[in-house]
């Protein structure tokens, strides 16, 4: 699950509004479930699935939005700053990078797949 929220934070804005229903907030649902998900990833690495150093990178997402959260800018976590603020780019660029890190392709999230 935390691939799939990468590949969902790589997405281009409106790839990522489409893969959620139109009655959900996007944007807080992609951050919330990529930061639980974040989270029970530590268990990958205990298994050895991934390394610490790939999870770094997707900690590199978290520490991003985290920063993002402390502005005073409700803009960022609409859906249009979503689409145009360089905030979100440097997150979509961010996740990108963790996913090349982690092996995977940059595969969006298909409509009302979240």
């Amino acid at each position: 699950m935390l691939l799939r929220h990468l590949q969902a934070l790589a997405a281009d804005g409106d790839t990522l509004l489409r893969a959620y229903p139109s009655r959900a907030h996007a944007v807080d649902e992609v951050v919330n479930d990529f930061s639980h998900y974040l989270q029970m990833a530590k268990k990958a690495v205990q298994e050895g699935l991934i390394t610490d150093a790939m999870l770094d990178k997707a900690r590199a997402v978290e520490a991003q939005i985290t920063e993002m959260s402390k502005k005073s800018n409700p803009g960022l976590w609409s859906d249009q700053g979503l689409r145009t603020e360089r905030e979100w780019a440097v997150v979509r660029q961010l996740s990108a990078d963790a996913l090349k890190a982690i092996g995977y392709d940059l595969e969006p999230p298909p409509p009302l797949s979240m």
